[in-house]
């Protein structure tokens, strides 16, 4: 996305993510025996953005070309986690498979995660860049830690009024396992 505001100023700006992020991983299987029912358990961990980068560009022009050219780099792994869940799906005893299970969503919005880079003009070594982006780290980055609880605390009651879950998932199983018969798989 681009534009110029009166041939004084243009912006760049680039994004690239991940929506609505789930892993289930599983942990364990259990084939009953009696009265005890075949299970699994899933570990399932969530993210509500993965793999965040945002690219901005800003360069205010003369009639000579860029006057000032400022660049910015935010990146995270991940923003709007829930903490790992553990799910056991339990399987009935008549043929069928086991009900569905929901893992709670949103528990933090990991803003501690956010990296931020800039790149400034006439700075070829890239130290005022390094040193400018260092204090613009040490003073966000706290701000933000303080602020996720609120943000989440707040958004928390918002979206369940409305029914939605942020940063949940929905757990169930493709088939039944197949305890009868074991064997050695290699």
């Amino acid at each position: 996305m681009g534009g110029i505001v009166s041939g004084l100023a243009s912006s760049t700006i680039r994004l690239r993510l991940s929506v609505a992020s789930a892993t289930g991983t599983l942990a364990a299987l259990r084939c009953g025996s009696g009265s005890q029912m075949d299970s699994i358990d899933v570990d399932v961990v969530t993210a509500l953005v993965k793999d965040l980068a945002l690219h901005l560009d800003l360069k205010v022009l003369n009639v000579l070309g860029p006057l000032v050219s400022v660049g910015a780099d935010v990146t995270a792994p991940s923003v709007g986690t829930a903490s790992p869940h553990a799910v056991t799906l339990t399987y009935p005893a008549a043929p069928g498979l086991p009900e569905p299970q929901s893992v709670a969503g949103l528990t933090s919005l990991n803003l501690a995660n956010l990296s931020i880079a800039l790149t400034l003009p006439l700075d070829p070594l890239g130290l005022l860049s390094s040193l400018l982006g260092g204090i613009l780290g040490a003073v966000v980055k706290p701000l933000l830690v303080a602020l996720d609880p609120l943000l989440v605390g707040l958004l928390t009651p918002l979206l369940r009024l409305v029914g939605a879950n942020l940063g949940g998932a929905d757990v169930a199983a493709a088939s039944r396992i197949n305890c009868d018969s074991p064997r050695l798989q290699g």
